[in-house]
């Protein structure tokens, strides 16, 4: 379901009607990728770990500098639980779409994995946004008081 779509009630432009295999508005149910949606979706699962991962050595061996690239691009260590739950279960879901028949999972389980995945990026771009934010120069603010 293409939430945004849904919630503020838009048609679906041409473009995506005659691109996207469900006529949403979005680019993950697009044609082109479809048949590969699975095994993409696995492997940025599986990447948005490593990237923990990756932050998570730095950090560790100081070679992490507070807002630089790597310091925006990599999310944070506490997130690591909700990429590495998505991938731990998308990746079998991609094994039994192959043929590879794992009894105890339910391919309608990739649906609890969207759902950490998507909450973890925003999670992230909120981290970004509040340790990039400039200092509040509000009212309020000890740095808007006049001299």
């Amino acid at each position: 379901m293409s939430w945004g779509q849904t919630i503020f009630n838009w048609e679906t432009p041409e473009i995506f009607v005659t691109g996207n295999a469900q006529k949403e508005t979005n680019l993950h149910n697009l044609k082109v990728i479809q048949s590969r949606l699975w095994s993409i979706t696995a492997a940025v699962c599986v990447g948005m770990t490593l990237l923990v991962l990756i932050r998570q050595v730095l950090e560790n061996t100081r070679g992490l500098t507070p807002r630089s690239l790597a310091d925006a691009v990599l999310p944070h260590s506490a997130l690591l639980g909700y990429f590495l739950f998505a991938a731990l279960i998308y990746v079998p879901v991609v094994l039994i779409k192959e043929g590879l028949v794992i009894p105890v999972l339910v391919t309608r389980d990739q649906e609890v994995a969207e759902g950490l995945f998507s909450l973890g990026v925003l999670l992230h771009a909120g981290h970004c946004y509040l340790r990039w934010a400039p200092p509040d120069r509000g009212p309020l603010s000890p740095a808007a008081a006049p001299d």
